[in-house]
């Protein structure tokens, strides 16, 4: 095959190896090759494809296919060229007229790192977009156009189709009360102001709802100027986050106010309590008194004692004990339940000596027998006795049948309280 010299200068300048074989003898036979070919192999014309790429059947196998088909092909495949460096090439084997075929090689290796990245840091944000259901939008200031992703459009229930990509679109779908905060911190960032460009605002859907979205972007080209040119940026439905936010705040209040209320009824609680001291304080100076003119009465004459007896249990029964109970009924703490009980046992060492008029017939029972029996005869029950003297009910129950056994009725049919009235 000659070569034209104008051809041959400009075959040999272009950089891209490319070698010139002929099948007419049935095998791939090298006719020429230009001077950048010489870094994929050593060869020279004459040599059959099979001796120059012996290490690379592939090669030699995917020509016989062009040559068979009568059509061109494409490969890509690691080789290893003169250098001895294996790298990525693009192998293009295409027919040419009167039965050559040229082949040409291309260093892909740096281009398919390049597109490896690229393919990378898409998987990469396309795994980010879909982990946060974010919607992408991309601005251009120059023309005004606003790119929106489909996910973009799918936050306010559009489809792409429904929406119009322009910036007024946008900035007219924002809360009347977020607007203006929204565009000044967009239009800081644009100016310079700010790293980025971050808000958190409603949003109109097409149903009419509002949906709080978080939006950030950033400016990523700028002209010789400093002037923005494109800002690109993502929107993240953050609605449930804001409804949350504002559950937990009703919670916290109505949290406070429970405790506020249950504190007022806690300082209700703690004024019953001092009232009820108080009460009992002046119950027990009322006892100290009563106990003062007892002992004024106990030294008038014998005749006036036994009427005064009378008169002072009486006045006992009437006028202390159903304060005493009243008091007992309410909340009383441990302290308080002390010092009633030490009332009470004060009161029953006081009426006890009246107690002792019973008749002879109660002079075999024990001082703590006649206590109980004179609770009987006022017609005091077991359990009623019981409490006043800080014993239980079957102490007393046992006392009863004691006193009934040493008064001689024990298998009578009298009543107890009958029987002790007529002593």
């Amino acid at each position: 095959m000659h070569r034209h010299k104008i051809i041959e200068n400009v075959f040999d300048s272009i950089s891209i190896p490319i070698f010139i074989f002929s099948a007419q003898t049935g095998e791939s036979v090298l006719v020429d090759q230009n001077v950048a070919s010489r870094e994929i192999a050593v060869c020279e014309a004459g040599q059959t494809a099979k001796e120059i790429f012996k290490a690379f059947p592939k090669i030699v196998s995917d020509m016989d296919i062009c040559f068979l088909a009568e059509k061109s092909l494409q490969k890509e495949s690691f080789y290893t060229p003169v250098d001895g460096t294996s790298k990525y090439f693009r192998f293009t084997f295409s027919r040419m007229p009167k039965g050559f075929l040229m082949l040409s090689v291309q260093d892909i290796n740096d281009f398919i790192g390049v597109e490896s990245k690229l393919r990378e840091s898409k998987e990469r944000l396309e795994l980010a977009i879909f982990a946060t259901d974010a919607g992408l939008w991309d601005w251009n200031l120059t023309s005004g156009k606003l790119l929106l992703s489909p996910e973009w459009c799918a936050i306010l229930d559009y489809k792409p189709d429904e929406v119009a990509f322009t910036i007024e679109f946008w900035e007219g779908l924002i809360h009347p009360e977020d607007r203006a905060v929204v565009m000044e911190k967009l239009q800081n960032h644009v100016d310079g102001g700010t790293q980025r460009y971050q808000t958190e605002h409603r949003l109109k859907c097409k149903t009419g709802q509002w949906k709080w979205v978080l939006d950030t972007g950033k400016v990523v080209e700028r002209d010789e100027d400093g002037r923005a040119i494109r800002v690109i940026g993502t929107k993240v439905d953050i609605t449930r986050r804001k409804e949350m936010e504002q559950e937990i705040k009703y919670l916290n209040s109505r949290l406070e106010r429970l405790v506020e209320k249950r504190t007022l009824k806690l300082k209700q609680k703690e004024q019953s309590l001092i009232k009820s001291q108080q009460e009992l304080r002046k119950e027990s100076f009322h006892l100290e008194e009563v106990n003062n003119a007892l002992h004024v009465l106990m030294e008038k004459s014998h005749a006036d004692k036994k009427e005064l007896e009378e008169n002072f249990l009486t006045n006992i029964e009437v006028q202390i004990i159903p304060y005493l109970d009243k008091i007992d009924a309410n909340s009383l703490s441990d302290l308080q339940k002390n010092y009633l009980g030490i009332v009470r046992s004060n009161l029953n060492e006081i009426v006890a000596p009246f107690s002792r008029k019973l008749k002879s017939s109660l002079l075999n029972l024990t001082p703590a027998q006649i206590k109980i029996a004179n609770f009987i005869r006022q017609g005091k029950s077991s359990k009623e006795i019981a409490d006043i003297l800080f014993l239980s009910p079957k102490t007393i129950e046992t006392q009863r049948r004691n006193i009934r056994k040493k008064l001689g009725i024990t298998k009578k049919k009298i009543n107890l309280s009958t029987h002790l009235e007529t002593l």
